[in-house]
């Protein structure tokens, strides 16, 4: 499979200052000699690189807007933190009637499958008893618990996250009109990095946009509209789906738990492999800051863009907007129902043969005794014990703190 990279580095532009490397939640970053650099396999797309980078080495790397041109019929599945970088937007359809004007011909909301996915998970947690449940609405969250929690995987229910759940829904309208879905292609707008590392490798997706490629367009187009279309699938449930707000009706308050903000999120995942989350039932964990409105991917602060979805929710609620039938199909259980389980993946794995790992395993114990254990990544890697595992693997680096020697025979010189 191709490898797919949701972020590119400038290497003239980076420094080498280890702020990424120090950053990511998977240790997939190192720095040598003065530059950065990612191994990708341990990337989940969190944009925490992007998020920290000081002189903008690093951008997330989107398709363009162009390759919508390859396909006669196209369809933009629209997250609903997308509404939130608009001021004073009052009807999700300027969005909707901008992205037709820029070629598209269907819109599918995700926030519309919201309803959908809450129910979906209300049935799960009726017959489950592996609580609490992760709800998957992050596919960082998603990664992160494959490849750093896998005894966690048991919480995470079969139920397709809110944006699946859509491209399920544009697959089903395509069908109904009686589009070849070859000649069809489906889209998502993507809020952040992680989008473009799941959506990416998504048979049923062909392309990943982001916000802030399309954004100055769309917006050029909003503002020729002088009357919206009438109609919207989006009510104030789904709008608020955008920023870590809204959880699936059925939970009572105080056995949900929502955290956002890749820190906050580790922390509840240490205390869940604890078993100190006993009187939870309903997980919500993002790892940008706010929900999906904090994506790298996203123009706006996302507290502004939080209050922004607020409003427009309250909007939606009190107008009680009909949704236009004759765009509707009727979501039901298989768009939402998971049919592949979620598998751990062993990006830390020292080697296929048993035997061989526990002897690498050994000696990197052996040479994480003899370094200082200070964490300072003047060595290139994240933290000593990251060194000491570079080094069995075979990569070239020095400890300030340590002789060659030492790590090479097992002295304990220093």
């Amino acid at each position: 499979m191709e490898q797919i990279i949701p972020v590119i580095l400038d290497s003239v532009k980076c420094n080498g200052c280890v702020g990424c490397m120090k950053r990511c939640p998977t240790e997939a970053i190192r720095v040598r000699n003065g530059k950065a650099a990612i191994q990708y396999e341990r990337c989940i797309g969190c944009g925490e690189c992007v998020r920290v980078c000081p002189v903008q080495a690093r951008a997330e790397a989107p398709d363009p807007l162009s390759d919508i041109n390859k396909y006669k019929y196209k369809v933009a599945v629209v997250p609903a933190a997308v509404y939130g970088q608009f001021a004073n937007l009052v009807n999700p359809n300027y969005v909707r009637d901008g992205l037709i004007a820029l070629g598209f011909d269907d819109v599918v909301d995700v926030g519309a499958c919201a309803g959908a996915y809450a129910d979906a998970i209300r049935e799960f947690s009726e017959q489950s008893d592996r609580l609490p449940i992760i709800g998957p609405v992050c596919p960082v969250i998603i990664r992160l618990i494959q490849f750093k929690y896998e005894h966690l995987i048991a919480h995470l229910p079969p139920v397709r996250q809110p944006e699946r759940i859509a491209v399920k829904l544009a697959e089903a309208r395509i069908k109904a009109r009686g589009i070849n879905r070859a000649e069809a292609g489906i889209f998502l707008i993507a809020p952040c990095a992680a989008d473009i590392l799941k959506f990416k490798t998504d048979p049923d997706t062909d392309g990943v946009i982001s916000v802030k490629g399309i954004y100055l367009k769309l917006l050029a187009e909003m503002n020729k509209i002088k009357r919206p279309s009438v109609g919207s699938e989006l009510d104030g449930e789904g709008a608020v789906s955008g920023a870590n707000i809204a959880v699936p009706f059925g939970f009572e308050p105080r056995s949900v738990l929502t955290a956002d903000g890749i820190d906050n999120v580790l922390g509840v995942l240490e205390a869940l492999e604890h078993d100190k989350l006993t009187d939870i039932k309903y997980l919500q964990l993002y790892a940008c800051p706010g929900g999906c409105v904090g994506g790298t991917l996203n123009i706006e602060n996302p507290y502004l863009a939080k209050t922004r979805l607020i409003r427009l929710a309250d909007e939606l609620d009190k107008n009680e907007v009909a949704a236009t039938c004759e765009k509707c199909v009727e979501i039901d259980r298989d768009m939402c129902k998971r049919t592949v389980p979620y598998e751990p993946k062993n990006i830390f794995k020292l080697d296929d043969n048993r035997a061989v790992a526990i002897k690498k395993t050994m000696e990197i114990k052996r040479i994480y005794a003899a370094l200082p254990h200070l964490d300072c990544g003047a060595c290139g890697a994240p933290c000593c014990m990251a060194f000491a595992e570079d080094i069995v693997r075979g990569v070239k680096a020095e400890c300030k703190y340590v002789k060659s020697s030492v790590l090479a025979d097992g002295r304990t010189e220093q």
